[in-house]
C-alpha cells in the first residue's frame, strides 16, 4: 500500500498524453495542474535563438524535415507542431522558451519549470542559463540534462541557488563526482530500487521516477522511496490519485 501522503508529479512535455508535446497547449494545460513542476526540452536554433521541442530533428513532431541546429527560427516558424497529434491543434508553432515560460507563469505566476538543455552543446546551456538569469526566474527553474559535462558547466557558471537535474543513466552521475553536480536525479522507472533510491536520499538528492503513466508503477516506484514521477499523463494521474485519496 502507498502511504497517504503527497506524490510529486512532473509534467512531462505538459500533458503530451491529450496535446501535442512541447507546445503551448500542452504547457499550460499542464501549468493548471497541481504539480511539483513542468517540464519541456530547449535547442539552440541556427540563428541563435531558444526553442522547445524534444527532438534534434523536426520529423516526428511537424510536418517538416532538418535538424533544429540547422534551421532559423523563421524557418521553423513555418511549420505545423501540432497537426500530427489531432486536427484541432493544426496550426500549431514551435514555442520559442521565453514563450513557453510566460505560457506557464501567467497561469501558474509561482510553478517550479524543469528545463532540459537536450543535446551535448556547451552554446545552449549557456543560452539558457543566461535567459533564466535575465528573467528572474533562477529561484523556480530547474535546469536538466543527460550530460554530466552541460551538468559541470552550469554548476560552475551558474548562481549557487541554482537547481540541477540529472538522470541515473547519464553519463558519470553514478560517480561520487557526478552525484555532487545535482538536487534532484531522474531515475529510468524499470531501474528503479531502494537501495539505488537510498543511495541519492543519503545525499541529500530528490528523486524521480520516469516516465510513469500508470498506479501501478507509481506505487512501485513510491514503495522504493521516490519522491515523485515525471509522467505523460498528468491530469489522469492526479485524478486517480485524488479518487484514493491521496494529494498530488
Amino acid at each position: 500500500m502507498m502511504r497517504n501522503t503527497s506524490v510529486e508529479i512532473v509534467a512531462h512535455m505538459g500533458i503530451p498524453a491529450d496535446y501535442p508535446e512541447n507546445t503551448i497547449p500542452s504547457l499550460a494545460a499542464a501549468a493548471k495542474l497541481p504539480v511539483y513542476g513542468v517540464e519541456f526540452d530547449v535547442h539552440l536554433t541556427a540563428d541563435g535563438k531558444l526553442v522547445v521541442t524534444h527532438d534534434d530533428t523536426v520529423e516526428r513532431c511537424s510536418n517538416g524535415q532538418g535538424r533544429i541546429r540547422n534551421m532559423t527560427l523563421r524557418e521553423l516558424r513555418k511549420l505545423d507542431f501540432g497537426g500530427w497529434k489531432a486536427a484541432e491543434f493544426a496550426g500549431t508553432p514551435i514555442p520559442t522558451l521565453a514563450e513557453a515560460v510566460d505560457a506557464i507563469l501567467s497561469v501558474a505566476p509561482g510553478r517550479r519549470m524543469l528545463i532540459e538543455v537536450k543535446e551535448d552543446d556547451p552554446a545552449c546551456a549557456k543560452a539558457v542559463l543566461d535567459f533564466v538569469e535575465r528573467r528572474g526566474i533562477v529561484g523556480q527553474a530547474m535546469l536538466t540534462s543527460f550530460s554530466a559535462a552541460i551538468l559541470r558547466l552550469l554548476r560552475r557558471e551558474g548562481p549557487p541557488e541554482l537547481k540541477l537535474h540529472g538522470s541515473d543513466s547519464g553519463d558519470n552521475l553514478r560517480e561520487e563526482e557526478g552525484r555532487r553536480l545535482i538536487d534532484s536525479v531522474g531515475i529510468h522507472f524499470p531501474l528503479v530500487t531502494a537501495e539505488r533510491v537510498e543511495a541519492y536520499h543519503r545525499r541529500g538528492i530528490r528523486v524521480d521516477a520516469w516516465v510513469i503513466d500508470s498506479l501501478a508503477e507509481l506505487r512501485r516506484a513510491r514503495a522504493c522511496g521516490a519522491d515523485g514521477i515525471t509522467t505523460n499523463a498528468a491530469d489522469r494521474i492526479i485524478r486517480e490519485l485524488e479518487n484514493e485519496g491521496i494529494p498530488a
